[in-house]
């Protein structure tokens, strides 16, 4: 009795997994060789079954329906004489396909990852102000493996979380997307009030000034009665750091306390 066995080497092709199958032993008086693949050990759901062969290695050819990554297959070879099965048929042999690396965040690298193994077509960046992700403030599908950031999208002083998740060349995910890393944007410290500030002034049209923030544009002012400020008697916004109070808003009484900010 001739023994004889396949050896199995997974392949890569354009994203494609592609088992390369090499028939180490001939049986005597076959003409022709089939493998069959099945995605069960019982075999009766067959994926995939050949032409005739009568040369080795073959290829798992890309017409047939795509293999999907982390999954196991099953495969056997048999050989034929006339277009009849021949002798034994081999032995059953498990494929085990590779899995997909998730994208891994740099650290202390706003915006860069690591790629995916075996590498995606594209990477859609995400952020969030929550970590679940569920709250998605901005999104970017990019074809490398970094990204800048937006202008204009997210707060100041807030903390928000990223993520990276591949994409393959029909746009559909492509493994699990990355842990989730975070960043925090500058926070903006608040003008200092420079005048007047507990004092007493003379004039019913003071002038208030202030220290400039290189943040902002523009700057709100309101003075009122009350020390939270829920109803002021006068406000405006500002691009300078200092403003008169206007002639025709409503009058200042004198020997009364006003608040601003």
């Amino acid at each position: 009795m001739v023994f004889w066995f396949i050896i199995l080497f997974i392949g890569q092709v354009l994203g494609q997994i592609q088992p390369k199958f090499n028939l180490t032993t001939a049986v005597s008086g076959a003409d022709a060789y089939q493998i069959i693949m099945t995605t069960d050990v019982d075999e009766s759901d067959h994926i995939w079954i050949s032409d005739q062969l009568n040369s080795f290695p073959v290829t798992y050819p890309s017409s047939a329906p795509a293999l999907e990554y982390g999954m196991v297959y099953y495969a056997r070879i048999i050989a034929l004489k006339d277009g009849n099965i021949h002798g034994i048929p081999g032995n059953l042999v498990l494929i085990q396909t590779p899995t997909i690396s998730k994208p891994l965040i740099m650290d202390g690298s706003l915006f860069s990852w690591g790629a995916t193994d075996p590498p995606s077509a594209t990477y859609e960046v995400s952020v969030s102000p929550v970590q679940d992700m569920s709250n998605i403030v901005w999104a970017a599908m990019v074809s490398g493996t970094n990204t800048g950031q937006p202008e204009n999208v997210f707060n100041w002083g807030t903390t928000y979380y990223w993520q990276v998740q591949g994409f393959d060349g029909d746009g559909n995910p492509f493994g699990d997307p990355s842990e989730s890393g975070f960043f925090q944007t500058e926070s903006i410290e608040p003008p200092t009030l420079n005048s007047p500030v507990g004092e007493q002034v003379s004039s019913l049209t003071p002038t208030f000034s202030w220290s400039a923030v290189s943040q902002v544009s523009q700057y709100l002012i309101s003075v009122g009665t009350d020390e939270e400020l829920a109803s002021p008697v006068w406000g405006t916004n500002i691009a300078e750091v200092s403003v008169t109070y206007p002639q025709d808003a409503m009058n200042l009484s004198r020997g009364v306390s006003y608040f601003w900010q």
